[in-house]
């Protein structure tokens, strides 16, 4: 899977900006760093009034990495008594199942 960051402009046209899925599944995880109310990330993003902008952003992300990159895929317990992890076979999608156009 490619991924890429897309601008339109009525006027200047079309820019795209390769991103690998690292650098977004990276940006993801720091932004769940960042939404810990203890941590003075969250308390500069309350100040600096760029709370809303980044948590919508955060959303946006979360829907893209855990959505359509995992394809709704979590991991579930194996069993009661051991750490064992296995994949669900149920999907578990945080916005809706993605509809791709061809």
């Amino acid at each position: 899977m490619k991924s890429k960051i897309v601008i339109k402009d009525n006027e200047k046209g079309i820019i795209e900006i390769p991103i690998s899925l690292k650098e977004m599944r990276d940006a993801y995880d720091g932004m769940h760093i960042c939404m810990d109310e203890k941590d003075i990330a969250y308390k500069n993003l309350k100040l600096n009034k760029v709370d809303k902008g980044f948590f919508n952003f955060h959303e946006k992300l979360h829907h893209i990495v855990h959505d359509i990159i995992h394809d709704g895929k979590v991991y579930e317990l194996a069993g009661k008594d051991k750490l064992k992890f296995k994949l669900s076979k149920k999907r578990h999608y945080f916005i809706r199942k993605p509809h791709w156009k061809k």
